[in-house]
């Protein structure tokens, strides 16, 4: 019986080793995976703000708002995290003023074009830093982003968004970029911001004087949306009369 019992005790302790030693291998990825995407971010930061801060002197422009708008290269990110905080916070969140709000800046086609392109491009791109970050990781990402939506959106809406994610998600997985698929946030940034100048006034309009904790907010309440955001804004000028009817379907 003692033996029988020494030999528990020592399965036990070595279960107990085995556990302990895949606790500190998970968080040791996870914190690395941490640290790179934050050193990662405030590299493409630092780039993006050098950009804007050149784009509006080239316009003969201030260029107070240039750290402001080179947030929007990498917000996207971060809206996930700030979003869970809202939603256990159980603060209001208003999607249809939101997605009125939004359409009402982008009705030029050329302009919407853009932002079909480019917005897909920059989900694309962060989903393949999220698995560069967390191997596998943007599967659990997207999972989980299509659930917090599901508490938001009307169920059409929420489906078109289910089938885009799942498309983006399976092209991080078959064509990973790596780190440098922030480059995809920077360039559909770049992209959008020249046709809002050129075409018509941009969403940041609205909350871009704001203080810092209300612009923040704004922000990534913006991009946190910015896909079925962008959905919604096409759909409203190409198929009006579906575009009514999908909004309603609770």
């Amino acid at each position: 019986v003692r033996l029988k019992s020494e030999a528990i005790l020592q399965k036990v302790h070595s279960a107990r080793l085995i556990l302990v030693a895949l606790l500190r291998t998970m968080f040791f990825h996870l914190a690395s995976g941490l640290v790179g995407v934050l050193c990662v971010s405030a590299a493409a930061l630092f780039v993006q703000t050098g950009l804007e801060f050149t784009y509006a002197k080239l316009k003969g422009q201030p260029t107070g708002y240039s750290l402001r708008l080179a947030i929007f290269a990498l917000s996207y990110l971060y809206a996930f995290p700030y979003f869970s905080y809202l939603m256990a916070a159980r603060a209001k969140i208003d999607y249809p003023a939101v997605r009125d709000s939004f359409c009402k800046f982008h009705v030029n086609w050329v302009n919407l074009a853009t932002h079909a392109v480019g917005v897909p491009l920059m989900v694309y791109g962060m989903l393949c830093v999220v698995d560069a970050a967390f191997p596998g990781g943007s599967c659990i990402f997207a999972l989980l982003y299509l659930a917090m939506l599901k508490m938001h959106l009307p169920m059409m809406e929420w489906l078109e968004s289910v089938v885009a994610m799942a498309t983006l998600t399976v092209a991080a997985t078959v064509l990973p970029l790596g780190w440098y698929g922030v480059c995809f946030g920077m360039l559909n940034e770049c992209a959008t911001q020249v046709s809002h100048d050129l075409y018509e006034p941009a969403y940041f309009t609205e909350y871009g004087h704001k203080p810092w904790g209300n612009f923040l907010h704004c922000v990534l309440e913006h991009d946190f949306f910015l896909l079925p955001l962008c959905i919604a804004a096409c759909q409203r000028q190409m198929f009006p009369a579906t575009a009514s009817a999908i909004e309603k379907i609770r």
